[in-house]
């Protein structure tokens, strides 16, 4: 044998060399054709693992960033027809892939034994939550094995693995692929045995015979064939092995309708896709029109007599293009679609098929310390996971003042969802209200198609075209597209995708209301933070100083409209300056805030500047109105009100301010009611005084305080027609003040108006105004009811102040018995007797007896509260000689009630009941429920001096039961009270404690501190 190898080796090398090429290029092209025969049936239908394997591989990578190391498989979950994963679906997917986790993998030791035995705890596989495409059309789990993938003992765990798997997935009618080093080292024999065994006996066969005609010897030819045998073989599946896991085309079908796979075979895009296997140059059944292929040399080949005359023609078919090998342009594309008349179809495809798939993130940095809004969020991913089961695309648009973060919200979210969208997330700043030029649609759809990785001189010219692409490119793989600072709806319209799985996240100063009505945009408006969260964001800048201030905190947070921006300014302030009090900053605000909230490190960090952007954006016809609405001296108004400042019919007011709040320069807060914070209105103010004459400014407050003035005195006559108050003469022109036809209605309004109230007073009395007085003094009615403490006083005060500067000793009289009776009804009986003796003087002087008559019966109410009833009695009287004088009912009635309680109290019974019936009888003739409340209630004072407590409860009864006729809430809470502590002297403990709680509750309401006595009676 040695002999005769050796004989061969020297008299015929040129031989032995021939031999051994013939069996190299047998053994690399031969045997992987007949494997590729072997595993792919003639129809196409069969698919064999490795085929999964490979697309697994390239979605895990392309898709979702994952790359598997020596011993991490990744595993394609699908259904075999290739549709969308329902929800149930996804949910069975992830309970198997818990359950395979759950069970310990060894590999089997015998025929029928168990793939999953509980006694090896060293190969527990590792299970990743699912992975589920947005288009839902495959899941991806990834599976960790420990172990090197090179051992045979980890590759039978992996392979008993892969079988039990696949056994479980497919009882779901689902199909899996697996891939990785492991997964291809022990697929790659498992799946060609076959074909391997089949080659290698084959080209065994085949060398045999070359050797025996070759040597003519017997010997000769079978020496080698041992040695033959094994290199074939080996040889046969290497090759066999690398083929299948360089992905074989062996069904385009299949490989086409993959998820995930791009579809670069197109058949005629005006009249239906071509049938399997045929090339584009040829004409598709039924398809009266020539197709084209893609040509080398960038022409087209037309077939058929139908074909166009003259355009250049190529034999090459589309699968040289399929194959990467060709790369059409921009302009071949286009040639094909005017020579085809199918409108971009071919410019669209060809686009996203020409550069290679690249996956951008360009989101900014998200901002330090951000302060989570949580319900936004929620929203925002559950607006996402609606498109998503739904397989359509979503717009989201977030609108919002300047500062309020709707920038830093985007970001927060896109990073946070960006692993939703496998193409990529792409950000632009419109710079839609900046210094700068907005950003053209035009621009950005360039840049998005340049980080998409479309060379420049393939990026079509027009607007349309490059919208197209971008949908195109959208199309096979979902992206997220974040347009910051839009202007409007028109800025932004031209950049939406709306493909399925993709989203569009718009953010502006503008309510993008176009976007909703026309792109079914889901529009959320951006609020200032609330309290506790802007507290909480100061708290992460500044630190525990915040809570050792924290009423100094609250104000800062408020002055700083609660705006994440302004806060950030200031927080970031006090935390370089750490011996600075929160109180301190405060302060600066208050002297003037805009100037205050500036970073001299940063320019962009300084809200003038920023809202100087909102600013000019404005038209002339809403720019002026803003200037002007900067009077206005409190942060929430009505049209109305608004209409006066304007000078404009409420009807043309509203229309601008609607204008206003479309760009967050105003916010809707109710009904034909709006609002802005106090950095806004201070700008206004600012930009007013600037801009506008003083005339013009003067002009507009007396509009304005002229139509509060008029608009109260309507309203407290309406709500008490039978108090004889002097009404106010004829408004200025063009002032249309507010009418009631109810008494309701006027109370609502005052309620409505109430913040207004004391800032509308100091406004007129800088400016000298006699609405200053008028205003206050008109307000008595109405502070009758509701006790609105503070700005009862401080309203009065500053109305008597300004009356007495400008030398009225009518108004001054008026407003100091007034403020007086506030005094009186607060608790603060001395003070309410130097300003109600004041006013009795002035009156004196003026020969007021009308006057004279109201200041000596209040005179007479502070005397009562003092307890000093003897004192009381005579004011009382000569306060009802004057009104019968005048011919006052109402006053009479006032004075009668009060003196029968004084009667009682000082045991004159029979004077008691004569004043107490005359004093109902006016009260009920006029319909006067709060008279009548007032007379019950001075009555079952008279029942307890006595001692008659039953008749004190019947009274207090009565008097609650008017005062809620009447709407004095308060008068209710202080009837709830005493009928408590009478029924208690009853031994009535349970109704009194009854009672006592309603008093609570209604003092609760009031918002009044005799609530927390109340409570503390009732756990006594």
């Amino acid at each position: 044998m040695i002999r005769t190898l050796t004989v061969l080796c020297t008299r015929h090398a040129w031989k032995v060399i021939a031999l051994w090429a013939v069996l190299g290029l047998t053994l690399g092209v031969v045997s992987p054709l007949l494997m590729s025969r072997v595993t792919q049936s003639p129809s196409g239908d069969f698919l064999p693992p490795s085929y999964d394997s490979a697309i697994a591989l390239r979605i895990a990578k392309e898709h979702f960033g994952v790359k598997p190391d020596a011993t991490t498989v990744t595993v394609l979950v699908a259904r075999t027809d290739g549709k969308a994963l329902s929800a149930a679906e996804q949910q069975q997917v992830a309970a198997e892939a818990a359950k395979l986790g759950q069970r310990r993998v060894v590999m089997p030791r015998r025929q029928g034994e168990p793939a999953f035995m509980a006694t090896d705890h060293s190969q527990t596989p590792r299970i990743a939550p699912a992975m589920t495409a947005p288009d839902r059309s495959f899941t991806l789990l990834s599976v960790e094995l420990t172990g090197n993938a090179a051992q045979e003992g980890v590759q039978g765990v992996y392979r008993a693995f892969r079988d039990d798997a696949r056994a479980r997935f497919a009882e779901l009618g689902m199909r899996t692929g697996f891939t990785g080093p492991l997964a291809q080292i022990a697929d790659a024999a498992d799946d060609h045995r076959s074909a391997t065994m089949l080659g290698s006996a084959l080209v065994t066969l085949l060398i045999v015979l070359l050797n025996a005609l070759v040597f003519r010897s017997a010997l000769a030819a079978v020496l080698p064939l041992l040695a033959v045998a094994v290199i074939g073989g080996a040889a046969g599946g290497a090759v066999a092995g690398a083929a299948s896991l360089t992905g074989l085309k062996l069904d385009r079908r299949h490989l086409a309708a993959h998820p995930g796979h791009h579809i670069a075979k197109r058949g005629c895009p005006a009249h239906g896709r071509t049938a399997p296997h045929q090339d584009l140059h040829e004409p598709s059944r039924g398809c009266p029109r020539p197709c084209p292929s893609w040509g080398e040399d960038g022409g087209v080949a037309v077939g058929g007599a139908a074909g166009v005359r003259g355009s250049q023609l190529c034999d090459r078919p589309i699968s040289r293009i399929e194959n990467g090998k060709v790369a059409p342009t921009i302009d071949f594309a286009r040639r094909c679609d005017e020579l085809l008349g199918t409108d971009g179809e071919l410019v669209a495809l060809v686009q996203p098929t020409a550069h290679p798939r690249t996956r951008p993130v360009q989101l900014p940095p998200a901002p330090s310390r951000y302060v989570a809004r949580r319900s936004v969020i929620e929203s925002l991913n559950e607006m996402v996971e609606t498109a998503a089961d739904a397989q359509r695309g979503l717009t989201l648009a977030i609108d919002g003042p300047a500062g309020v973060g709707k920038s830093a919200l985007a970001v927060h979210w896109s990073r946070a969802a960006a692993q939703r969208f496998p193409g990529g997330v792409l950000f632009t700043n419109l710079q839609g209200y900046s210094d700068a030029e907005p950003v053209r649609p035009a621009h950005v759809l360039e840049r998005h198609l340049t980080a998409l990785g479309v060379p420049s001189d393939s990026i079509p010219p027009t607007l349309d075209e490059r919208a197209a692409t971008l949908r195109t490119i959208a199309q096979e793989r979902a992206l997220l597209l974040v347009l910051d600072n839009a202007t409007d709806s028109a800025h932004v319209r031209p950049l939406l995708l709306g493909t399925p799985g993709s989203v569009t996240l718009v953010t502006s100063r503008r309510r993008l209301t176009g976007l909703a009505t026309t792109s079914g945009a889901q529009r959320r408006s951006l609020s200032p933070l609330t309290p506790p969260e802007a507290r909480h964001l100061l708290r992460s800048i500044v630190g525990h100083r915040i809570d050792e201030e924290p009423e100094a905190a609250a104000r800062l947070a408020a002055r700083c409209a609660h705006l994440p921006l302004a806060l950030r300014i200031v927080a970031e302030r006090l935390a370089t300056h750490t011996h600075r009090r929160v109180a301190d900053v405060v302060e600066e605000l208050d002297d003037d805030a805009l100037d205050a909230l500036a970073d001299p490190d940063d320019p962009q960090l300084n809200i003038r500047p920023i809202l100087d952007s909102s600013y000019r954006a404005l038209p002339d016809d809403q720019a002026g109105p803003f200037r002007l609405l900067g009077l206005y001296p409190a942060a929430e108004f009505s049209a109305a009100a608004a209409g006066a400042l304007l000078d404009l019919p409420a009807v043309r007011a509203r229309r601008i301010l609607d204008a206003l709040v479309a760009v967050h320069l105003l916010e809707d807060a109710g009904p034909d009611r709006y609002q802005r914070h106090d950095l806004l209105r201070e700008y206004a103010a600012e930009r007013c005084a600037e801009i506008d004459s003083e005339e013009v400014r003067t002009a507009a407050v007396r509009r304005l305080t002229a139509w509060f003035a008029h608009s109260v005195d309507e309203a407290c006559w309406r709500m008490a027609p039978q108090r004889p108050i002097e009404r106010l003469g004829l408004p200025p022109g063009g002032v249309v003040p507010t009418t009631f036809v109810t008494a309701q209605a006027a109370e609502s309004w005052c309620d409505a108006e109430a913040e207004s109230f004391l800032p509308i007073v100091r406004l007129a009395a800088r400016h000298q105004l006699p609405d200053a007085w008028e205003i206050p003094a008109r307000l008595w009615n109405w502070v009758l009811l509701r006790k609105p403490w503070s700005l009862w006083i401080e309203t009065h005060r500053i109305g008597l102040e300004a009356a007495t500067t400008a030398g009225n000793t009518a108004r001054r009289a008026w407003l100091a018995m007034n403020l007086g009776e506030a005094y009186r009804q607060f608790g603060d009986t001395d003070r309410a007797r130097d300003h109600i003796q004041l006013s009795l003087d002035l009156r004196r002087d003026l020969g007021d007896r009308h006057g004279q008559a109201w200041s000596s019966t209040c005179l007479g109410f502070t005397a009562r509260d003092e307890d000093d009833h003897p004192a009381s009695r005579p004011h009382l009287e000569a306060g009802l000689a004057l009104f019968e004088e005048r011919g006052d009912r109402h006053g009479r009635a006032v004075a009668l009630a009060n003196l029968a309680e004084a009667y009682a109290r000082l045991g004159d019974r029979p004077r008691a009941v004569v004043a107490f019936d005359a004093s109902l009888a006016l009260a009920r003739e006029m319909g006067d429920h709060y008279a009548e409340g007032e007379l019950w209630a001075r009555r079952a004072a008279g029942h307890r001096q006595e001692g008659c407590y039953a008749a004190a409860a019947t009274c207090l009864g009565h008097a609650i039961e008017s005062r809620r006729a009447a709407g004095d809430a308060w008068g209710v809470a202080e009837a709830l009270e005493q009928q408590g502590d009478v029924l208690a002297r009853q031994g009535l403990d349970a109704k009194a404690r009854q009672s006592w709680q309603l008093a609570c509750e209604a003092f609760d309401a009031l918002s009044s501190a005799r609530a927390v006595d109340l409570r503390h009676r009732l756990r006594s």
